[in-house]
């Protein structure tokens, strides 16, 4: 899909979508290489056993916990190379 200069979706396109995401826990490795797309008006379910990364994941999606490596978009905008004030 793609993106005009203010970050306006095509129907194409996913509001949500992290690439190669890695991220650690304390010093273990949860997240290895997560990619992930949520399409509009679909609905995404993380599901894994008790310290699998799921929290961390959803905190990197939300901007909260920069990741060691990959990209997250949001609304096709790089939320880690945007500051606050462009993305609100």
């Amino acid at each position: 899909g793609s993106v005009d200069n203010l970050g306006t979706l095509t129907r194409n396109d996913s509001p949500i979508r992290a690439v190669g995401i890695d991220g650690t826990g304390g010093r273990r490795l949860l997240l290895d290489g997560v990619s992930l797309e949520v399409p509009i008006g679909q609905s995404a379910v993380l599901m894994g056993p008790n310290g699998s990364g799921k929290t961390l994941l959803l905190r990197t999606l939300a901007g909260l916990r920069k990741p060691s490596r990959g990209e997250v978009f949001l609304n096709g905008v790089d939320i880690y190379k945007t500051s606050v004030e462009e993305l609100t």
